[in-house]
């Protein structure tokens, strides 16, 4: 956490271009009076906000936002719309008119003298139509163990759940392959 104030100091908003991995996070800057919300490239962790009188409130759950005293957002129809024909609400939308979801990789700068919303990462297929199939497993192969090794490196311990798909199963394998040891899987109904 401490690395990520002190990259802060050094770049400010650029500092979101130069993480890796699963994050959502806020960073007040009390002298310069802004405020720094950022979301993963993926968006694996959720990161809501909202106007709630004229302060901007923010959680990583919305429950947390519907519970602020006086606050009765109202249902958004474009939301329900897309979740009728889509299934689910796309981003930035969240089913509330006044509740949204910070996009994924995107850093959102907020200050007294307004906003400013930077993207700082987008998704985007490259299809190499050179590559044989047998280079390709290969490719995913070690792009799976780089990115597992580095997701293994923690100050606390390292554990995976298992979901019952062959992604989680993909993940343990590649922990052990990466890191030469087991891993911790413990279970949701284990006690």
């Amino acid at each position: 956490t401490e690395v990520l104030v002190h990259l802060y100091e050094e770049l400010g908003v650029e500092m979101a271009a130069r993480l890796q991995g699963m994050f959502a996070f806020a960073i007040y800057d009390r002298r310069a009076r802004r405020l720094l919300l950022v979301r993963d490239r993926f968006g694996i962790k959720p990161l809501f906000y909202a106007w709630h009188h004229e302060q901007f409130v923010f959680a990583s759950e919305m429950k947390a936002l519907l519970a602020l005293t006086g606050f009765r957002p109202s249902i958004d129809r474009q939301a329900c719309y897309d979740f009728m024909g889509l299934g689910y609400v796309p981003e930035p939308l969240t089913g509330f008119a006044e509740i949204r979801a910070l996009p994924k990789g995107t850093a959102h700068l907020v200050t007294p003298e307004g906003q400013q919303v930077v993207k700082f990462h987008k998704v985007q297929a490259k299809p190499s139509t050179g590559r044989n199939l047998t280079d390709a497993a290969e490719a995913v192969s070690q792009t799976l163990l780089r990115a597992v090794e580095r997701q293994s490196v923690a100050d606390v311990p390292v554990a995976a759940l298992l979901s019952g798909g062959i992604d989680s199963s993909l993940v343990v394998a590649a922990y052990c392959r990466a890191t030469h040891k087991p891993a911790p899987t413990p279970s949701r109904g284990a006690r």
